[in-house]
């Protein structure tokens, strides 16, 4: 009867403090809340047994596990949450590298690369640049409320991404991209769009290439 009783309540005593602290965002409080209270249920448990009449040499036996048990569970429980709070930090990090990546992919070799490679194949009298953009990606470009040229594709569109497009005569084409996820380098730069502190791109289509540039 007594093994029954101690083992629900062993089970109570994780268990509520688990669920009292539970955040589904972050579950490390209700971890360490549940090893409080399985740590308290295990000092009542060893308090219990020494008042029993186990051997001497069995308490110390049971106290000596116990105490190894619960060193083990803190330095572990301690080195992941050290780990997962720099992924946590890393993260930020990590979604600039694929934010960039994506703009890069998307100005520089879908939209830029196309238009620069039509307008050098050309024979005979050459359209300009400017021309060749609207031909290549007609469709694509749109004015929003304010009444600039944006550039919207099914990526842009369902995405984080915002693509400016400003046509410079027929010469070139400028493609200001702004992530409005991810975090620049500088907190108070001012994006196209409004935000401040965002990702930020500029490409450039021009007869002589496609220039990319990293704004923030």
């Amino acid at each position: 009867m007594m093994i029954a009783i101690w083992f629900i309540a062993g089970c109570l005593a994780v268990a509520v403090p688990f669920y009292l602290y539970h955040d589904p965002f972050d579950l490390w409080p209700s971890l360490y809340a549940a090893g409080f209270g399985g740590t308290v249920y295990l000092f009542a448990l060893l308090y219990y047994l020494s008042k029993t009449k186990l051997t001497t040499k069995m308490k110390m036996l049971t106290g000596s596990l116990v105490g190894i048990f619960l060193v083990a569970t803190a330095v572990s429980w301690g080195t992941l949450d050290a780990m997962s709070r720099y992924q946590r930090k890393l993260l930020p990090k990590i979604r600039v590298v694929i934010g960039e990546g994506i703009l890069v992919g998307e100005d520089v070799t879908v939209r830029g690369i196309p238009v620069y490679a039509a307008y050098h194949r050309q024979q005979g009298k050459k359209k300009g640049i400017g021309t060749m953009f609207r031909e290549i990606h007609k469709g694509h470009i749109r004015q929003n409320m304010s009444g600039e040229e944006m550039f919207v594709d099914d990526l842009s569109m369902n995405g984080a991404n915002k693509t400016y497009v400003f046509f410079h005569g027929d010469t070139s084409v400028v493609l200001v991209s702004v992530d409005t996820v991810a975090l620049g380098k500088e907190k108070l730069f001012v994006n196209a769009n409004g935000d401040t502190g965002r990702l930020q791109t500029t490409t450039n289509i021009s007869a002589r290439g496609v220039d990319y540039e990293r704004n923030n």
